[in-house]
């Protein structure tokens, strides 16, 4: 145990969460502590660690909702137990029934949204499929008690329940390491779980080890712990067969954290350092164990060198600062939202919940006007001011209200490589770029203005809608379109007959499809360019019948940019994996 302690805390897994807020290392302290005070009740007759064991079991419920294969594992224990001459405490089954019937509320109230998928589930299932499942439970208890008063009955799973479980943790091992493939509706990050495991985190000797420990304890102790060895076969089974999780690394491998990794650890360990019979072979045997502890601890060591000596996000502290001193504690800050397809929406929990500031995040990027527009008028009732703080891109922009510009921020933070379906090998910067603005009433001004001009990349946030980041190069300010791409405009005159579009296509290389963009203004297409070379003016007629249409909108008026786009990762094979469309600097119509 001493031995998979120790690797636990070298394992790159451990070393990289240690730093986040995540509920699997807090499961994996509390299910640990749950099943060792289960140990104790059942196999010393400490009657104090039962209710402890089923409070802990209750308490998991509140955390994640996986922790009911943590349940699941124990239950299975307990029933199997029986064969064994244990039985399951009273005090036990209180204590978790006391936290388990708030959690069934908890799920079906406060966190319904969250619990949303074995709800649906279930209500979705028929009555004959509840009838069924309740005949299987009422079978298994009546076997469970035939089993334990029979004497042949209980002889037989007592000698074979062990080596059968093991053998077909076993087989499916070498089934998902050697043998399992994608197809049909088998995804590969779920058909390479376990190669992945352990070619990125543990390494195949070690899951090998894991298989020979369990295979030998299983048989020598199963009885002595029996919820043990069944919580760790459940998890195993369960998230190896579907990981259900995005396969990017490190995040996919907080699956392994709770149970599979500690578990594999200390199997890996007892099949080296484990006792055995006969003096002859002990030495040789524990020497062995020790070599393969420490190769494997090196491994370890040197897989989580460069993610100790990294800190994640470093020096964000002090712009978090400076952003929240633009607020007072009176303001209403609404921030955009992940669907801008921006990371500015990961600031928003800091700002309220840590420097106190009254903070909204917008769920799409695409509000209704009408009904943002009567928040706004509601919020300057209560607040003094209501900002706004984007930088991916949200369509805001109304003749109802006007948005001022008043800071914009820039900057850049070490952050490691987040690899899907790969091991992460790196340190990249991140950036934020992000610009402040105040809702204020529309300026009397606005309406004597004769054309609409947008500098792409200089306080656009409010303009621009799926484009990609802000960008300089060569002192122009810009931003690559997508597929679809959208620009609010504010202002057609009467006068208004062209559209010029200052757009550049980036260096598309040969192999790459033309970079041919469709423009169309308040859903009429007005011209489709192809663009070639660097920044150049492009210029489309507009017909007077449309810009009649446009300027009596009671809304800003849509501009949408249909591109085709091309992936520099897949035609170059560099690092850049974004969609790219063209490159648009500058927006006019006069």
């Amino acid at each position: 145990a001493f031995a998979a302690a120790t690797l636990l805390a070298f394992n790159v897994v451990t070393v990289w969460f240690a730093r986040y807020p995540n509920a699997e290392v807090v499961m994996q302290g509390f299910l640990f502590a749950a099943l060792l005070a289960n140990a104790r009740t059942h196999e010393d007759g400490d009657r104090f660690f039962a209710p402890v064991a089923g409070a802990l079991l209750g308490l998991l419920l509140f955390l994640r909702f996986d922790a009911v294969l943590g349940v699941a594992g124990v239950g299975v224990g307990l029933l199997l137990g029986v064969f064994s001459g244990q039985r399951p405490r009273a005090s036990m089954l209180v204590a978790f029934a006391a936290f388990a019937v708030p959690a069934v509320a908890y799920f079906l109230g406060p966190l319904r949204a969250y619990a949303s998928f074995p709800i649906a589930f279930f209500s979705a299932m028929p009555v004959w499929q509840w009838m069924l499942l309740a005949l299987a439970v009422a079978g298994a208890g009546a076997a469970v008690w035939i089993g334990s008063r029979q004497p042949g009955i209980r002889t037989a799973l007592l000698r074979y329940v062990p080596s059968t479980i093991a053998l077909g943790l076993c087989v499916l091992a070498v089934y998902a390491l050697y043998f399992r493939h994608p197809g049909g509706r088998l995804a590969a990050h779920d058909a390479y779980s376990l190669r992945t495991f352990a070619n990125f985190y543990v390494t195949v000797p070690a899951i090998l080890a894991a298989l020979i420990g369990y295979l030998l304890y299983a048989r020598r102790a199963f009885w002595r712990d029996p919820a043990f060895f069944a919580t760790v076969a459940i998890f195993t089974v369960f998230v190896f067969f579907k990981i259900r999780i995005v396969p990017e690394h490190f995040w996919a491998a907080r699956r392994f954290l709770p149970v599979i990794l500690p578990a594999t650890l200390l199997f890996a360990c007892a099949a080296g350092l484990g006792t055995t019979a006969g003096v002859r072979v002990r030495l040789p045997r524990v020497v062995l164990g020790l070599v393969f502890v420490f190769l494997l601890g090196w491994q370890f060591a040197r897989a989580s060198a460069p993610v100790a000596a990294h800190v994640e996000y470093a020096g964000l502290i002090p712009h978090l600062e400076g952003l929240a001193a633009q607020f007072g504690n009176d303001d209403l800050v609404i921030v955009e939202g992940r669907d801008a397809q921006s990371d500015v929406h990961v600031m928003a929990t800091p700002l309220a919940y840590i420097y106190g500031r009254n903070v909204l995040v917008l769920n799409s990027a695409r509000p209704d006007k009408a009904r943002f527009a009567a928040f706004l008028e509601w919020a300057k009732t209560r607040y003094p001011r209501v900002l706004f703080v984007g930088g991916g891109g949200t369509d805001l922009l109304s003749h109802r209200y006007e948005v001022k510009a008043l800071s914009s921020t820039r900057f850049q933070v070490p952050e490691y490589e987040s690899a899907p379906n790969a091991y992460p090998r790196g340190i990249r910067r991140k950036e934020f770029e992000f610009s402040v603005y105040e809702f204020t009433k529309p300026e009397p001004a606005m309406a004597g203005a004769r054309s609409f001009d947008l500098d792409v990349g200089v306080n656009d946030d409010v303009h621009v809608l799926r484009f990609h980041a802000k960008e300089v190069a060569d002192g122009r300010t810009f931003r690559w379109s997508r597929a679809t791409s959208y620009i609010s405009v504010t202002k057609i005159s009467p006068e208004s007959r062209e559209l010029v579009l200052v757009l550049g296509d980036g260096g598309r290389p040969a192999a790459a499809p033309e970079a041919r963009v469709d423009v169309f203004l308040h859903n009429q297409q007005v011209g489709s360019v192809v663009v070639d070379g660097g920044f150049t003016p492009y210029i489309l007629q507009i017909p007077a019948d449309l810009v009649a249409r446009a300027g009596a909108a009671t809304d800003s008026v849509e501009l949408r940019l249909v591109t085709t786009t091309w992936n520099p990762a897949r035609v170059l094979g560099s690092g850049d994996g974004r969609v790219l469309g063209v490159m648009v600097d500058r927006v006019t119509i006069k």
